[in-house]
């Protein structure tokens, strides 16, 4: 789906740098050209795995009150993770809860992953994440999963940054 861009663009200049503004909840956000958000959930973070298995994970939430009431707003999710000095078989992935309103979060499932599990030292982009009976909840937000491979060990570790990237829904 073609996304509106800015008239600079089309004229070949770029648009200025989007002003990144702190958020509560600690993240950098930003609009970019198109009306694309951008936030900054995770920067440059060591996460240790203590869970050494192939399907189980350990998790951390990655808060955003900005993100949270987005999701029936929202035309698809596109994530992005930095993943630096990895250890041990450490893995990680980026998938996406959702609940209504004062309910529970729903537990994660395999249609809920955005970014595929991850175990290279790189800068890995989702394909747009788009499923809209989990985008189209009320609420949204997303959850880093890591665990230390099959083979590995207690302790696998990376320095981990995560950013996504928001197209609003249009018409």
């Amino acid at each position: 789906m073609a996304r509106h861009l800015e008239p600079e663009v089309l004229h070949g200049r770029l648009p200025p740098p989007p002003l990144a503004n702190l958020s509560s909840s600690g993240g950098a956000r930003g609009a970019l050209p198109g009306g694309v958000l951008r936030l900054v959930l995770l920067e440059r973070t060591t996460i240790t795995a203590i869970t050494v298995n192939d399907t189980v994970w350990d998790q951390m939430v990655l808060h955003s009150e900005v993100l949270e009431p987005l999701g029936p707003a929202l035309e698809d999710i596109v994530a992005h993770m930095e993943l630096r000095e990895v250890s041990n078989l450490f893995e990680a992935r980026v998938c996406i809860q959702y609940k209504y309103a004062d309910g529970p979060w729903s537990t994660i499932a395999a249609g809920d992953i955005v970014l595929a599990g991850q175990t290279t030292a790189d800068y890995h982009i989702s394909a747009p994440f788009n499923d809209r009976s989990r985008l189209g909840r009320l609420h949204i937000r997303l959850v880093l999963q890591y665990h230390a491979k099959a083979g590995g060990a207690a302790g696998a570790r990376a320095d981990c940054s995560v950013t996504v990237a928001c197209g609003p829904r249009c018409c």
